[in-house]
């Protein structure tokens, strides 16, 4: 359960640094 747990974490965590890197770079590019 721990295990499963942790991995919907890093999961969680990746997707929304994910996603902050992909939003900075579009800010980066000029993209609306």
């Amino acid at each position: 359960m721990k295990i499963a747990l942790a991995n919907t974490f890093l999961e969680k965590f990746f997707m929304t640094l994910h996603e902050k890197i992909y939003y900075m770079i579009c800010i980066i590019k000029g993209y609306p």
